[in-house]
């Protein structure tokens, strides 16, 4: 049986019942949205009657269809073009299990489902597998469901592989046949300051700042446009844009408006511009692999930064990405070398008076006696400390007799000079 009743200061009603699950039994707390009485016993006796038929949406039996319908309906935290993309997904998983309720739906069904994405791109399985865990997950915050049915599929890894990106001569190449086409200012914007087509689409000139080289990309509520992540930025531009731009600048308005067809003056819808680059791409005769299109240019434009040592702090702030974590694929591009590697050298260690002195001596000794030999020939002594003995120190004394009687070298040992007879010093001894 189920109660209701009013919470102290409110005027609302709430009602409090318990519904059998798989899981056991569980307590279930609403508001009903009504002040009046009679309305509250009302929806009271509606859900006691959906409880006894075991159809309340708490039960889990509430079909799978109306349950899309309801999801649907919820658009507060997706943007349209996200909401296109997630429902394409979803109408195909509703498909697969039609007619089926919630308490039904297991983890085979969604396997079952995903199978014929395995096949595909890592990255295709793991967008798939994301739109049904937030269609559950929608579920179990609206207490249908307990339990994600999703929770042990596991996503497929994906290669982090370096960014591509147009280098300078294939870059010119698009610039040179785009002149005159309406989309060349939209193409060099894209270039140089790295926005995002959607944010490209809903450029104003009011957002330039020509004199200080800045451009403020900002949420338009008046397009019902926010920016990914609803984060506003300022992005600086180069002298070299602004040369180039000189010519299109006008006061106020859309900067890359439609230029023809109905819509002319107004906001392109996100495939135009897509078309368009693509005729432009065959002009310039430039072909790859891989799908080109807007985003290039947004990596181009963080490529050429990190080459040329711009930290991904400063890059991550000017591309509007939530985390440097995402800057992070472009890490590699970065100057190899590093300074700070040289840190890593060991310094060199400073002999020992030990270590000179553990030399040969027999190497020594063979020196100081072809030393000694050559200076007698020129009359040159070796700059060394000096002791007589005898006390002479006689001014007026031949210098080519006169050698001291006892020498110590640097680094060696004293020896004993066999001195000639001084008839001075002999006459003092006397």
């Amino acid at each position: 049986m189920a109660t209701i009743f009013q919470r102290k200061g409110r005027k609302c009603w709430y009602i409090n019942y318990v519904i059998n699950t798989e899981y056991g039994p569980r307590k279930v707390l609403k508001a009903l949205d009504t002040t009046d009485r009679t309305v509250a016993k009302q929806k009271k006796r509606e859900i006691e009657t959906a409880i006894e038929k075991e159809l309340h949406v708490e039960c889990g039996n509430m079909k799978i269809e109306d349950l899309s319908l309801s999801y649907k309906a919820d658009k507060r935290f997706r943007k349209e073009l996200t909401n296109n993309n997630e429902y394409y997904v979803l109408d195909a998983f509703v498909k697969s299990v039609a007619g089926k309720t919630l308490k039904v739906i297991t983890e085979n069904d969604i396997r079952a489902f995903l199978r014929k994405y395995e096949v595909k791109s890592n990255v295709t399985y793991k967008n798939v597998l994301g739109v049904v865990r937030r269609f559950f997950k929608f579920a179990i915050d609206r207490e249908l469901l307990l339990k994600n049915p999703t929770a042990r599929i596991k996503t497929k890894k994906i290669e982090k592989c370096a960014p591509r990106f147009f280098g300078d001569d294939d870059y010119l190449k698009i610039e040179t046949a785009a002149k005159g086409h309406p989309l060349y200012p939209m193409i060099v914007t894209a270039r140089y300051t790295g926005l995002r087509l959607g944010e490209l689409i809903h450029l104003e000139w009011e957002d330039f700042d020509w004199d200080r080289k800045q451009i403020h990309v900002k949420n338009k509520s008046k397009f019902n446009f926010s920016i990914k992540n609803s984060q506003e930025r300022t992005v600086p531009f180069c002298e070299q844009y602004r040369k180039k731009m000189w010519p299109f600048i006008k006061k106020e308005g859309l900067c890359f408006p439609v230029c023809a067809g109905r819509t002319k003056g107004g906001l392109y819808s996100v495939q135009g511009p897509k078309k368009a680059l693509k005729g432009i791409f065959k002009g310039a005769k430039i072909q790859d692999s891989c799908r080109l299109g807007w985003h290039w240019f947004r990596k181009t434009f963080a490529s050429r930064l990190v080459e040329n040592g711009i930290s991904l702090k400063k890059v991550s702030n000017w591309l509007g990405h939530s985390s440097v974590l995402v800057t992070e694929i472009y890490a590699g591009l970065a100057p190899q070398y590093d300074a700070d590697i040289e840190k890593l050298n060991i310094p060199k260690r400073k002999k020992d008076k030990k270590d000179k002195n553990s030399t040969n001596t027999k190497t020594k000794t063979k020196m100081r006696e072809t030393e000694g030999n050559s200076l007698l020939e020129t009359n040159r002594y070796p700059k060394s400390l000096s002791i007589d003995v005898l006390g002479v120190n006689n001014k007026n004394s031949d210098r080519r007799n006169y050698r001291p009687l006892f020498e110590i070298e640097k680094g060696g040992r004293g020896e004993l000079n066999p001195r000639p007879q001084d008839p001075q010093s002999c006459a003092l001894t006397n």
